[in-house]
């Protein structure tokens, strides 16, 4: 069962973790199983340690990004709130000088008025 698993390893990897009965024809078949089995799980840990390297750089890779975008809303929210006021200032300024206007309206209006009034004590005077 340990060969066929080691044999399936081999496929799968395109690798010989069975050294050949060539090799050394004083190896028992279970040092040759052993060796197999060590070589196999060598292997496996270089996967593992390649993949925790691999989350360790994609995780850091986040963080920067996380990072990046956190910096980017802060200048946007900056940037929002700047153009607010701005707005508000330029439309405070423009209600001020609106203000300004109604008000000379206002006065001339009254000096209008009474110049009408004026003029009508004086007819009604010329008319008596």
């Amino acid at each position: 069962v340990l060969k066929q698993l080691i044999v399936k390893e081999e496929k799968k990897r395109e690798k010989s973790y069975l050294p050949s009965n060539d090799d050394n024809i004083s190896v028992d078949l279970y040092t040759r199983l052993s060796h197999g089995i060590t070589q196999c799980f060598r292997d496996y840990e270089a996967e593992v340690n390649h993949a925790k390297r691999r989350i360790t750089d994609l995780n850091e890779q986040q963080e920067h990004m996380l990072n990046e975008n956190k910096h980017v809303i802060a200048q946007l929210t900056e940037a929002f709130e700047q153009n607010t006021i701005s707005v508000r200032q330029g439309y405070e300024k423009h209600l001020a000088k609106q203000r300004e206007e109604s008000l000379k309206i206002g006065q001339s209006l009254d000096n209008y008025k009474v110049e009408v009034l004026t003029l009508r004590d004086s007819y009604e005077k010329k008319l008596r």
